[in-house]
């Protein structure tokens, strides 16, 4: 019996061959096809978005009759978090998807399968971009990682290089992004000191402990060596680098609410605070995290580059 992979796999060089193209295994239908299709994508982000704004409820300090009829910035930072969820979702379940179906490839050509993942990552960064700029006013933080992402995932989407390893790699750092994203809407409604925000808080920095720290090393130990482009592995180093940025504020939220619950006096959420209130103010310590973490990112690159790598001008 034919499988619905088997199938679309047999459709995908029909319509290749119909076409009188190459049969290059990442393109999808066509090049013309191919290149476009992150607007539709991208598209149907923005019509997400549109949706939940009729869907879902708004708080009163946000709804735009108690503030002269105007949608403010957090207005609309409120709405965008819904469709970011959804992003979430789908590249998660969609790389672990493809992680237990194909082979994860480092620094070369990809399939289909993994470019269609590159696709949607693509096309949710043109709709994010576009909303950042228009609906609400980022830093330039944020404006760089999404300059950055365009250009690491509109490059391997549209060459098919490293398609493999960054679909699963996006679906790593992701795992925990739903739970992060929904504390922020619940921080809309007021409701950081419910017992419910500390669950959600809690299932947040357990997934990220688990994703950024258990699996992705293992991952990164084999990207670091590929032939992949060194553009791709600095943006990568540098998610890892703010990961372990993000680890230590974890831990220290953790302290801070696990002492809301428990403030007996030398029990072990008062020694647990009070021990990480001694290393944020502790510069020697800071200065050692900080380095320490800056090399595991980006010195063991250094030191594993290969020098026969895909040059970064093969992308651009």
């Amino acid at each position: 019996k034919k499988t619905i992979k088997s199938i679309f796999n047999s459709n995908h060089r029909k319509i290749l061959q119909m076409n009188s193209l190459p049969t290059d295994p990442h393109v999808l239908f066509n090049p013309t096809i191919h290149k476009l299709l992150p607007i539709p994508v991208a598209l149907f982000y923005a019509l997400t978005l549109l949706i939940s704004y009729k869907i879902f409820p708004c708080p009163e300090k946000l709804n735009p009759k108690n503030n002269k009829g105007k949608r403010v910035a957090d207005y609309h930072r409120l709405y965008n978090n819904y469709p970011s969820i959804l992003h979430s979702i789908v590249i998660s379940v969609y790389g672990i998807w493809y992680s237990c179906n194909y082979e994860i490839t480092y620094g070369q050509k990809s399939d289909m399968w993994a470019c269609i993942g590159m696709l949607n990552t693509f096309g949710y960064f043109i709709y994010d971009t576009i909303a950042a700029e228009t609906l609400f006013k980022y830093d330039w933080a944020m404006r760089l990682h999404h300059v950055c992402g365009i250009l690491l995932f509109g490059g391997s989407y549209l060459t098919g290089i490293s398609c493999s390893e960054i679909t699963f790699g996006v679906a790593i750092i992701e795992l925990a992004n739903p739970f992060n994203l929904y504390r922020e809407i619940m921080k809309k409604w007021d409701e950081e000191n419910t017992d419910k925000y500390f669950k959600v808080s809690l299932t947040f920095a357990a997934l990220f402990i688990f994703s950024r720290f258990v699996v992705w090393p293992f991952q990164l130990a084999q990207l670091y060596p590929s032939r992949a482009p060194l553009f791709f592995k600095l943006y990568i180093a540098g998610g890892w680098m703010i990961s372990c940025h993000w680890l230590f504020m974890i831990i220290n939220f953790a302290s801070k609410e696990f002492k809301k619950r428990d403030d007996t006096k030398g029990g072990f959420a008062q020694t647990f605070y009070n021990a990480c209130v001694g290393l944020r103010k502790n510069k020697l310590f800071l200065y050692g995290y900080y380095a320490v973490a800056t090399y595991l990112a980006f010195g063991t690159l250094y030191q594993s580059h290969p020098s026969d790598a895909i040059s970064t001008t093969e992308i651009f």
